[in-house]
């Protein structure tokens, strides 16, 4: 049957009243635009000049591209893999990466981590990963030798002394310390770092990463300089009531010199130094909670990917226990682009081809056109959704999609075939009565059989899971009943 022939027996402009009136009809056009609304799509010009179509659709890493790893604790317990997950998606979320998805694995009682970031390389995720994020802060203080063997210091008011054994090691109150390792005097740290002619470097302890409250952020609260080829990066940190009391009896002592103190203040993150600076006069003896974390980049690009990792480290805290990256994997991202080309171009090719299958079958474009628009929608709403509340849409989900798609094609011809049945003393409204019936059966035991799959602990399967339960749903609670109201009032 031809469009004109449709027209012919009912003029088009009062079903289309008749439609806009129902709220079924009008559930599913505020559907569309919602839809359209959440996955906002603009254009944007590439720089080869090409228009692209911009999303707020989060993309998986199979079409974002991306890298990929699995990730051993040194200490593999559950409790420690717990964390480490949790440590490891608020750092990477405050490194700025697009999105991040970490799931435990249980191999031989030994608890592993199966971690992927869209939009980033090997080198962020080693860098974001392979470091502990043992964060400390410690002043030097000099031990000046007073006679033979003997040394003294300073600290809080009170004079220490220390006896050097040899040039690796330095006896405390009877307790032989080896450089770098670490004694205690009530609550401070002392670290023997060196040994001069005259004198012992110590460094002693202000600030432990725990300690950390906050990591400023804004431009207010971070800067770049550059200075003889180097750029130099600053960025502020809160720390607790403790660490700023440690810092001003460390610093209360010590003496001016020029616009410094005497000492510097070295940071150090996972063993290894990051700055040493100078302290400035105005800090002596004053008890502050903001203090400046400050390093260095050869380039000023350089120098902001170190300041975002660093800010990223610090503000996420310290793994439990060191990670060892078992293996890794990274993804083009041109390759993910040539995924999402294919996945579309496949979709469409489906919906193509059952519209003209049911073409042919039927013959009549009533039933043809809306099953097209309907599926289009289902695929519309989806998207919509996933826009919606932040899920990832990856190879898995679209592999949902698809398979969404055929359940509600199924329902439709389930619609159609009532709707057409002849011989059949029953009005319309009964045949799609029945219709329904077996429609909310099969979406019954298609989300019953998801639930296993959308409990499990592999991100692929509970993708798929999640994805093809939302398209179900919405195409029962939705699509459906616009679909079968359409139908029924063509085919009156």
């Amino acid at each position: 049957m031809s469009i004109g022939e449709i027209y012919m027996r009912r003029d088009y402009r009062d079903v289309a009243r008749e439609l806009l009136k129902d709220y079924r009809i009008i559930i599913f056009i505020a559907t569309i635009v919602l839809s359209l609304i959440f996955i906002a799509p603009v254009p944007v010009m590439e720089e080869d000049g090409t228009y692209t179509i911009k999303t707020d659709i989060k993309k998986g890493i199979d079409l974002e591209g991306g890298v990929t790893a699995i990730i051993l604790p040194e200490e593999p317990t559950k409790e420690n893999a717990q964390k480490i997950v949790e440590i490891l998606l608020n750092r990477i979320s405050s490194f700025g990466l697009k999105e991040a998805k970490a799931n435990i694995i249980n191999v031989d009682d030994r608890y592993l981590i199966d971690l992927s970031i869209a939009g980033a390389d090997e080198r962020d995720l080693r860098e974001l990963i392979e470091k502990q994020g043992v964060f400390e802060a410690y002043i030097e203080r000099k031990a000046l030798r007073v006679k033979d063997n003997t040394y003294e210091f300073k600290l809080a008011s009170k004079t220490y002394s220390l006896k050097l054994i040899n040039n690796t090691t330095v006896l405390f109150n009877n307790t032989f310390i080896k450089l770098n390792e670490s004694f205690y005097i009530g609550e401070f740290k002392i670290v023997p770092k060196d040994v001069l002619d005259d004198e012992i470097v110590l460094w002693i302890q202000t600030l432990k990463g725990d300690e950390i409250n906050t990591v400023l952020i804004g431009a207010g609260y971070s800067s770049i300089i550059e200075t003889d080829g180097i750029y130099r990066f600053t960025f502020t940190i809160t720390i607790s009531q403790e660490a700023a009391e440690r810092f001003k009896i460390l610093t209360d002592d010590m003496s001016i010199v020029g616009q410094s103190l005497n000492e510097f203040i070295v940071f150090v993150l996972d063993g290894n130094v990051t700055d040493v600076l100078s302290i400035d006069v105005g800090l002596k003896g004053v008890v502050t909670t903001n203090i400046q974390i400050s390093g260095t980049g050869s380039t000023r690009e350089e120098a902001e990917e170190n300041m975002k990792r660093m800010r990223a480290i610090l503000q996420s805290g310290s793994l439990p226990t060191k990670v060892k990256i078992l293996e890794i994997n990274e993804i083009s991202p041109i390759l993910g682009k040539d995924f999402l080309r294919v996945a579309i171009y496949s979709i469409l090719a489906a919906l193509i081809f059952v519209g003209v299958v049911i073409g042919i079958i039927y013959r009549d474009v009533r039933v043809v056109i809306p099953m097209f628009l309907t599926s289009i929608t289902e695929v519309l709403s989806i998207l919509g959704f996933a826009s919606l509340v932040g899920w990832t849409i990856d190879l898995a989900a679209i592999a949902g999609i698809v398979a969404a798609i055929g359940t509600g094609i199924d329902d439709q011809i389930v619609v159609i075939d009532e709707s057409k049945k002849r011989g059949v003393k029953e009005s319309l409204r009964v045949k799609l009565k029945r219709a329904f019936f077996v429609i909310f059966t099969t979406a019954s035991t298609t989300i019953v059989a998801m639930l296993p799959l959308l409990m499990s602990n592999f991100a692929n399967v509970k993708g798929f899971a999640f994805t093809t339960i939302i398209g179900v749903l919405i195409g029962v609670f939705i699509t459906r009943p616009a679909f079968a109201r359409v139908i029924k009032i063509l085919l009156e």
